[in-house]
């Protein structure tokens, strides 16, 4: 799955990823390729990204998150 961070300023991470974790404002959860499709709000998340090669861990201040099966 494609996955997306964008700041007001710039996209700051576009890369192929096998898992995302996060926590919204239900609570914890990770994301996989083939997740249903859905909106959320993130207050104040860290963010791990795995892929096939590395992980990227980031803290999210606050932001959304937009699951699209396009």
């Amino acid at each position: 799955m494609q996955v997306v961070i964008r700041t007001p300023e710039a996209e700051i991470f576009s890369h192929e990823a096998r898992c995302v974790s996060l926590v919204n404002e239900l609570g914890a959860m990770q994301v996989f390729p083939g997740h249903a499709s859905l909106q959320g709000t993130i207050l104040l998340s860290p963010l791990r990204i795995e892929m096939a090669d590395r992980e990227e861990d980031f803290i999210i201040q606050q932001g959304f998150i937009m699951i699209d099966q396009a």
